[in-house]
């Protein structure tokens, strides 16, 4: 495959960095953020425990979602970042069909800040061609 779309995605449960790779450069295109806050968690919280585990699987289906829409463009695709979100959203992802001819791979990362997480996915992508 000559010159792959490549993406990287700096991802928590609730904030995703999404970076473009373009000839060994990687440019931060947009952030991505979950609608479930603290706030909206306090102010389901008084509708009790099962409403607050239901909305919040609702609102983290829907930022996966966005993810979605977003990786579905791409041929290689990166996600890393400090929780296991990334690796749930993979498992979400293989079983759509729609992702099958999308190399994903997860790795994990500490915090990082926005020029540390571009030189992730510059090395990731040089060193995996």
């Amino acid at each position: 495959m000559e010159n792959p779309k490549q993406l990287g995605i700096y991802m928590d449960h609730a904030h995703a960095n999404i970076m473009d790779v373009h000839a060994d450069t990687s440019t931060l295109t947009s952030a991505v953020e979950s609608e479930l806050t603290t706030e909206v968690k306090q102010e389901i919280v008084t509708h009790g425990e099962s409403h607050l585990h239901n909305k919040e699987n609702h609102l983290q289906t829907k930022f996966y979602k966005k993810l979605a829409d977003i990786i579905v463009k791409y041929d290689e695709v990166l996600l890393f970042g400090p929780t296991q979100a990334k690796n749930e959203l993979i498992n979400i992802l293989s079983k759509d069909h729609l992702f099958s001819n999308i190399k994903m791979e997860s790795h994990p990362s500490d915090k990082l800040h926005e020029h540390e997480q571009k030189e992730f996915v510059l090395n990731y992508f040089k060193d995996n061609k």
